[in-house]
Order: structure tokens, then sequence, then C-alpha cells
């Protein structure tokens, strides 16, 4: 890589003013090359060109050959040696001197130069180097010597890289670089060397001697020449002595042939002669610390030394000399011994030891079986635990807990009854391998009777009521108190013709497990009073899957005005729900049904008043049997009607809309037959069914809340393609009945 531009535009510079400044008229060709000695050219077609019978040019292999021939010249206006766009070879000796505002001593432009000779040059150039060379210098032979006197200039330019491949070279400037070379300069004879630093204002390339670095035991570290004058460099690792176990050596510097010592290089003393150079040392003392063990099982162990000389570790690795052992502690029933082991080692002339234990194992119980003893936890249960003592040492117990069990004989409400436990440990689970048992039987008290909460029937008589009571033992249902007594009449409230009364019955027992109770019932208004709900129900049957249905019918029924207007409805309704669970709801209006733990309710309302026929069906519930009901007809009650908001029941009185008064009765279920797959419900079950639950299920057809229900054929209240899969399996005979219920 070339310097820099700068360095490239000066020198194409220089070399255009000198073509422009020294070529004369009819000169060659600026692509053409050219050769000036002295202002005269030479002829570059004729070999042994002649100048002052001296100077003889010649083309040997290839090569552009000037012979000096101890030629002398001296030039005041211009370049001492021109060539331009050739290489140029010289040889022989000169002496060339110049004084110019724009000359060098010797100027090649763009081409390279090789010196095989002896050749001093003098010049005082203002502008450019005594030697100025566009390409490659290469010095072969001879002694170089160049000197520019001239204030800030160099002595020699090299555009390229300067060569030596022997010989000397003496360059000195004033006040400049003495060699300027943008690649640098390359020694490759082993007799040339480069004396001071190129940017010196004198720079020396000459002979030198052979300086030798060895170790402190004779192992060469570092040989070659330097210049006679200048101080040695050891440019190598820095030597290393080995330490031994007590001693370190650091590199203390050199002591030459005569046992000179030195310190580092720089204090050696300037070459006048071939010298060997010895390393030497200072000592230092390592001192070490207590070792660090490293044990392998129980059966060997090493230590580790560290020491140190104040700066390096050093570490010593030793195996133990010897290692013994011995019981420190005895084991017991229930506590481990220790066996240690000691190994020693010895170093520098001190024993140190190291000590490891090993745990044995405790000898164990021999457990003695003492007794079974009884106890009874918070919840008033007997548990039992079984005590042992150690035949080794009588004060070490054991506590186990046994397998038990416990059978009851319980106490009814006049006899006590009997709690019988018993406890056993097998011989795998008994600490001492043998079989034991014991039994323990507790009395338990007769109870007594607890009473239930009384039971009322209500009977109506010509003159009011009967109420019985009857209580019952929650612990035997055939112990029971019963009595029966006339409920008393009072009106609280007296009625009017627009206006409802109230009256109170208080019926009073003399049992004192019963007490007495009251209720209030309604007096009719002195107008005619509505009455409307009863109930339906049909014969009872048995499905083909084992399941009953039952139906309850809620009618309105007006016993006088016929049809009626109705806005709005709500209606109550109770039944065991252990019993019966809701199933389906039907209905010629849109309900809301909420079936509640305690009370069913369904209720309707409407922006317009519906009318409703006498005695119509106004609403179906279906209930499925889900407990151990009797198959006979089951209470259920319909408790009461309430009006909801705006008119509801009503009839028109001169000209005002009037609410009407809708009184109870109770009723009854009687079970029913569903008919499981009839999802059409024409009253059998064909391929039709399954067709229209498959487009029920894909959204293509819709079911009756009846048909939805009964195409339920796996009874898990969702409507799948498993239902029409079975469905179709009972048409073809493949089955012949649903598993589940309804």
């Amino acid at each position: 890589m070339k310097r820099n531009g700068t360095r490239r535009l000066y020198a194409a510079l220089l070399a255009l003013i000198m073509v422009l400044v020294l070529l004369p008229v009819g000169a060659a060709k600026a692509d053409e090359g050219s050769l000036k000695v002295g202002g005269t050219a030479i002829d570059l077609s004729q070999n042994g060109s002649y100048f002052d019978g001296k100077v003889v040019f010649e083309i040997v292999d290839g090569k552009n050959v000037l012979t000096l021939n101890d030629y002398k010249l001296e030039n005041y206006n211009g370049n001492g040696i021109y060539a331009n766009r050739i290489d140029l070879t010289v040889v022989g000796s000169a002496g060339i001197g110049v004084t110019g505002a724009a000359a060098s001593a010797i100027f090649i432009n763009k081409g390279n130069l090789t010196l095989n000779g002896d050749f001093t040059l003098r010049a005082q150039c203002v502008t450019g180097a005594a030697l100025s060379v566009d390409g490659n210098l290469t010095v072969e032979d001879g002694a170089l010597d160049v000197e520019n006197s001239y204030e800030g200039c160099e002595a020699i330019f090299v555009n390229e890289c300067m060569t030596v491949n022997g010989g000397t070279v003496h360059a000195k400037a004033n006040g400049k670089k003495a060699i300027d070379t943008s690649d640098g300069i390359i020694l490759n004879n082993d007799e040339a060397f480069l004396l001071g630093d190129a940017n010196a204002y004198e720079v020396k390339i000459g002979v030198g001697y052979t300086i030798t670095f060895v170790n402190e035991d004779g192992t060469e570290l570092q040989s070659g020449a330097v210049a006679v004058g200048e101080t040695p460099a050891y440019t190598g690792e820095e030597p290393k002595k080995p330490a031994t176990v007590t001693q370190s050596y650091a590199f203390a510097g050199w002591k030459d042939e005569n046992g000179i010592e030195y310190g580092l290089t720089d204090d050696l003393p300037a070459v006048n002669g071939e010298m060997t150079y010895t390393a030497i040392y200072t000592q230092r003392e390592i001192v070490y610390g207590e070792p660090e063990w490293t044990w392998t099982g129980y059966e060997s162990a090493e230590a580790t030394f560290t020491g140190t000389d104040g700066e390096t570790l050093y570490t010593q690795l030793l195996p133990a000399d010897e290692i013994f052992h011995m019981t420190t502690v005895e084991p017991d029933c229930e506590n481990p011994g220790i066996v240690t082991y000691t190994a020693s080692v010895t170093f520098l002339d001190k024993t140190y030891y190291n000590n490891k234990n090993r745990e044995i194992a405790p000898r164990g119980h021999e457990w003695v079986f003492d007794a079974f003893v009884w106890q009874k936890n918070a919840q008033g249960v007997y548990y039992a635990l079984a005590q042992f003592h150690c035949a080794r040492v009588e004060s070490h117990t054991l506590s186990v807990n046994p397998v038990g069990g416990m059978a009851t004989d319980p106490a009814t409400c006049t006899e006590d009854g009997c709690e019988h436990y018993v406890a056993f440990l097998n011989e795998f689970e008994s600490p001492d391998g043998q079989y034991h048992e014991d039994k323990l039987e507790v009395v338990i008290p007769a109870h007594g009777h607890w009473w239930s909460e009384p039971d009322l029937e209500r009977t109506k008589t010509e003159t009011g009521y009967q109420v019985t009571a009857t209580v019952r033992c929650l612990y035997d249902y055939s112990h029971q108190i019963s009595e029966t007594v006339d409920a008393v009449y009072e009106v609280v409230t007296p009625p009017t013709l627009h206006e409802e009364g109230l009256c109170k019955y208080t019926a009073t027992f003399t049992d004192p497990h019963l007490h007495s109770i009251w209720w209030t019932e309604p007096i009719p208004k002195l107008v005619t009073t509505f009455y409307g709900t009863d109930t339906v129900g049909l014969d009872m049957c048995t499905a083909k899957n084992g399941a009953y249905l039952y139906r309850y019918d809620i009618r309105v029924k007006n016993l006088e005005n016929g049809a009626l207007a109705v806005n709005s409805m709500q209606i109550f309704v109770t039944f065991d729900h252990a019993v019966l669970e809701l199933a389906l709801c039907e209905g010629p209006v849109e309900w809301v049904v909420n079936d509640g733990n305690d009370l069913l309710s369904a209720a309707w309302a409407s922006e317009t008043a519906t009318t409703i026929a006498d005695d119509e069906i106004v609403l179906t519930l279906w209930f499925k049997k889900i407990g151990d009901a009797p198959d006979t007809a089951l209470p259920i009650a319909f408790t009461k009607n309430e009006l909801g908001s705006g008119s509801a029941l009503s009839y028109v009185e001169d000209g005002t809309v009037r609410e009407i008064e809708v009184g109870t009765e109770n009723g009854s279920l009687l079970l029913e037959t569903p008919v499981i797959g009839d999802a059409n419900c024409d009253g059998v079950v064909t391929a039709a069914d399954a067709a229209l639950a498959l487009r029920a299920i894909v959204g293509l057809s819709e079911l009756t809340p009846r048909g939805a229900m009964q195409a339920d054929a796996d009874g898990d209240l969702e409507i799948t393609a498993e239902d029409a899969a079975l469905i179709l399996r009972l048409v073809v005979g493949l089955i012949d009945e649903f598993s589940a219920g309804v």
C-alpha cells in the first residue's frame, strides 16, 4: 500500500516540472522512455553509447544497464542522471554533485532503479530529494553515500519500496527525513543492518556483530547480528527458571561472558564485537500453610499443600503415608456409633494428620409386648394402643396403632345397646413378630323418645273444623301420641259488600307434647264469588322401560259468567321434590316456569286480554317419578292463583272493570305412559321418528315439548344422534327396549 495521495502527487508534480524544464526541444514523446546523463541524451536504441569516453549504455538480458566507470559529474542547473519511463540499472562508481532549484543527483521518473557500485551524491536540491525514485530502489552492492544540504529536503525519496540486498547506505538530510519510503525498507543480506531511526537526520545501513542470549542452563533464547555502536535488544519471551519445592526464581537481567551483570536489555553496552549474554535470577522462599485433605472412600487420602513466594501460588500433592482406624463411639439401640479413620503425611520434615468418621448403624430394639391400652377420642370412639418395651434397655418403650374394628348393637327408645371393639396386630406388623388381640365392650344407654313436630290434619265439619295432631318418635315410628280436638271459631273482621272479612280458628291440645295452633280464613264478600280450579288425571299404566309419567291439568272453571278476559295470571304448585321431578310444561300461552326447591311457579302476562273459555285447561304439567312413591294417586296441591299487574280475571260492573275472586281446590295425580321414541307423538315408534329427531338436531325441524321428551331415548335430557340411533335399533329389532328411563 502507498503511503498517501499527497506523496504521489508530490512525485508526479516534481517529474512534470523536470520534464517541462529540462527536456530539450525535439526530445522523445511523453509516452516514450528516455535517459539523460549530465543533460546529454542517451540513445536507448543502440548499445555501446559513449559519453565523455566513460559512460556506456547497454541492454543486458533485457535490462537497461548504465555503466559509469568512475565518472565524476557536476551539474548546477539540472539532474545528474534523469531517466523517464524506463527501469535502469547503474553500475560502476560515480561522484555526482548538483546545485539547483529543481534538480536531483539521480531522478527516476515512472520507473525502478537498481544500484551496483560505489556512489557518492552531493546535492543542494531546493524542491526535491538528492536521490528520487518514483518506483522501487534496489541496492545490490557497494557503498551509497547521499547528502542533501538544502534545509527541508530529503536525502533519499522512494515512492514505493527500498530494498538493500548488500553493501552499505549512508543518508543525510538537513532538517528532513534522511530516507523517505512509502512501502518501507527491506534488508535481505545477513550483513546488512539498519542503524538508527529511519526518520532521523542520518540513517546508516551497515555490518554488525552476532549477539546471543541464553538461559541459565545454556538454552539459546535469541541470536542475531547487531550493528556496531547499537545497543542489543532481547525481544523474546521473558526467560524462566523452574521453581523447586521450597524456592522460586524471578528473572533479574543478564550477565556477559566476563560475569558483569546488567538489568534490562536497555542497560546493555553498545556492540563492538560478538557477545553472549546469560539470564540471571533472584531467589525467593516458598512458604506453605496447612494442607487440604481429599479422601477416596475410607482407604485412601491425599493432602494438597499450597504455598506462596509473595506473588505466585504453588501446590504440592502428596498421598497419605498411613491410614488406621478405631471405634470412637459404640452404637446402642437407637443411636449410631462412629469409626474414626486417621491419615498422616510427612512434608518438609513435619507430619500432618486428618480424620474422617464413618457411622455404625444402631443395634436396634428387641421389643417385648406388654398390653393393649384402650382410650377414647374427642368423638367418643374407643381405640387401642399396643404397648411394647425393649428387652435391652427397659426404659425404651413403643406404642403401635393396631388394626381396629367396631360392631354396634344400637340402643332403642327403651333398651340399652352395646359397642363391641376389637384390636389386633398380626405377626407381620407387630414389632415382636407375634400375633396379639384384645376386645372391649361399651354399653350404650337407651336413648328415650325423640318426638317429631306434630302432624296436623284438619277435617271440615258442619260446625267448623276438627283438628288431629300426631307426634311420632323419630327413633321408632310405631311410638306415637295422637289427640283430636274441635277448633274454636271467632270472627276477626266482618265481611262487607265490597270487602272480605276474616275469621280465626284455634285448636288447643291437652297433651304436653302437642301445642296449640291457629289459622285464619277469609270470609267472602257479600257478592257472587267465582271459583275456578280443578284437576284431571288419566288411568295408571306402565311404560315399556319401567318409567312413569304424571300429568297434572290446571283449569279455570267459571261458574257464572262463562268466558273470562285475562291479562295475566300466576299459579303456585307444591309437590315433593324427593319423589317427583318436573319433566314438561304445555299450555295455550307462553308460560314462564320456575321450579324452586320448595315451590313451582308459573306465570304469563300479555298487553292485551286473552279469552279463557269456561272449564278450559290453561296449563299441563308433566312429572317424572324419581323416588319410592307408590304407584297410586300422589297428592299435589294447587295452592293459589295470584293476579298480575292490570286487569287479571275480571268482569264489568256498572261500567267499571272489577277483579274476579278465584277459589282453589286440592287435586291429585295419576300415572300415564310416555311412548319413548315417539318423536312425532303419533302413538307408535317408526323410522319417521328417528328421521324427525335427526332433522331437529341439525335445525331443519322442530319438536313439540312432548315430542322432545319422548325422543330422549337414552334419558340424558338431551336430543343427540345417539337417541336417533337407538330409535332405529328398536325399529329394526336390534333391541327390545330402551335401557334408560325418562
